[in-house]
């Protein structure tokens, strides 16, 4: 079961995926921006910025 997170719920570290591109896997927060701003790493070690709100992503359940 997944839930979706709000911006406040969304810590550093925490691990993620897009559900936009669930091709990609899981993603770890690295560090949150103002504005709606994350970078998110990628299991390949890619880093990757995003933006926007966060209803794109989604816990996943553990």
């Amino acid at each position: 079961m997944t839930k979706t997170l709000t911006k406040d719920q969304i810590k550093a570290g925490q691990r993620i995926f897009q559900v936009a591109h669930p091709e990609y896997g899981d993603w770890t927060i690295v560090e949150h921006y103002s504005g709606g701003m994350w970078n998110v790493r990628g299991r390949s070690g890619m880093i990757c910025t995003c933006e926007g709100e966060l209803t794109k992503f989604w816990a996943i359940a553990k």
